[in-house]
């Protein structure tokens, strides 16, 4: 009689608790859906019980399967949410209005003074192979040791996380940092497990919520956040569509602000020369750049072979602001197992005026105009023979060729450089004796 008030679900959880009590008195493949899934939930809060391989299995993969029902009622809420408040219409909503007066004016904090902002996004946009996680743990060394000159952490060392995708922890991205010298102890690689096993890629949509409150848990003091790369945290494939990426965008935004941090975002540029801006070649939505307030691009001086880092986007900061220059050597690091070789660390060589936009359009213009100066110098030395590389220089700017392109020039033909023994130093330019006439220098003659 009692029996038969009860619900199924309390007959499930009965029948799921006589089998957590013994668990050898009958297969747990024989019960119901329904008490298997009891007994799932059940099992997380027990210590191990003595089950077989195959109960142990089915346990195993309904905790995975409640895992992702979970995730898509957390979508399913937010989109029915949406779709309420949209259908709400005039009867539910209502607009209320605060005076700016009781609004308080803030100057902006800087992580980096002028181009990483504290509680927004910070996109730091290049080619491939022009070292921008290298730059990444560059920052990272700095901020974990309370470095990074100027900026409102200066003297005061803070944790980094850092979601990486594409590098390997072990043999590249620790080598990485401590070549740049980080305090290792406050940088944090960050997972997101979906249950007691399995590791899954971090999801703005999902996590960035989540990540707020499992910081704050863990007591870290955050001041950096790293994402390399960015597209590695959004949801979907659809990396092009904004009215998608923006919501997710917005939430990594909000993520930083309740964090008192900044959010660095490794995005690369599209390939292919055009003349759109630096910005605008941001490969994905359009989004990426207008979400971010602030955005860093790096590019290669073919000249010299450095790379120069410019702001490509200051909303907050001011204009005209000098570009960083520079290298990557290769160092090496002592490990417990033996000496990691040719790690990459960052070299600042100082200030610039050289900006990512002029070189990205020397490189747009690139074929027909590099061409078109090797053309030129080609000749240029096999009729003048060695000439001093100023005037070889002069000659081009002439003939409306730039110092980069000639420089670009003279690396492809292999031209030959010699220093004079005289004060000031001079430096004389020839052709390969397999490309040129051979003709001797006559100072006097030549210069």
């Amino acid at each position: 009689m009692i029996e038969e008030q009860l619900t199924q679900s309390e007959i499930d959880t009965r029948l799921a608790l006589h089998w957590l009590l013994d668990p050898k008195a009958m297969r747990l493949e024989d019960h119901s859906e329904g008490v298997q899934r009891i007994v799932s939930m059940l099992s997380t809060k027990l210590s191990a019980l003595p089950v077989d391989e195959k109960a142990h299995a089915l346990i195993e993969a309904h905790r995975r399967e409640a895992t992702e029902i979970d995730k898509a009622k957390e979508i399913a809420s937010y989109q029915r949410a949406k779709v309420r408040a949209e259908e709400m219409g005039a009867e539910g909503r209502r607009i209320t209005f605060t005076s700016a007066s009781t609004i308080k004016a803030k100057p902006v904090r800087w992580l980096w003074e002028h181009r990483m902002p504290i509680g927004e996004i910070t996109l730091l946009a290049g080619r491939a192979g022009l070292g921008k996680s290298t730059f990444g743990a560059h920052l990272t060394a700095a901020v974990t040791n309370g470095t990074l000159s100027p900026g409102c952490f200066e003297g005061q060392p803070k944790d980094v996380l850092i979601f990486a995708t594409e590098d390997a922890w072990e043999y590249t991205i620790v080598p990485r940092l401590m070549a740049a010298g980080a305090d290792m102890s406050r940088v944090h690689r960050a997972d997101v497990t979906a249950d007691t096993k399995s590791i899954v890629p971090f999801n703005a949509g999902l996590d960035a919520e989540r990540l707020v409150r499992d910081v704050s848990a863990a007591g870290l003091d955050v001041g950096l956040i790293i994402f390399d790369p960015l597209v590695s945290a959004l949801p979907g494939r659809k990396r092009n569509d904004g009215d998608d990426i923006r919501p997710v965008l917005e939430k990594i935004k909000r993520m930083a602000e309740r964090l008192n941090a900044n959010i660095l975002a490794l995005v690369h540029f599209k390939k292919g020369a055009n003349t759109e801006s630096a910005l605008e070649r941001v490969l994905g939505t359009v989004e990426f750049g207008n979400v971010a307030r602030s955005a860093m691009g790096v590019a290669e001086n073919k000249e010299d072979g450095t790379t120069v880092l410019s702001n490509i986007k200051h909303n907050l900061a001011p204009s005209g602001l000098p570009s960083i220059v520079y290298r990557i050597d290769s160092a090496s690091v002592h490990t417990e197992e033996g000496e990691v070789c040719n790690v990459g660390k960052v070299v600042i060589l100082g200030e610039t005026t050289t900006h990512v936009e002029d070189l990205m359009q020397e490189e747009s213009e690139g074929g027909s105009r590099r061409s078109e100066a090797r053309a030129w110098l080609r000749d240029y030395l096999t009729e003048h023979g060695e000439t001093h590389s100023d005037d070889v220089i002069k000659a081009g700017g002439a003939e409306s060729h730039s110092r980069s392109a000639i420089q670009w020039a003279r690396t492809k033909l292999n031209v030959q450089s010699r220093n004079l023994p005289v004060v000031p130093r001079k430096t004389t330019w020839r052709l390969p004796d397999v490309q040129r006439e051979l003709r001797p220098f006559i100072p006097g003659q030549n210069d």
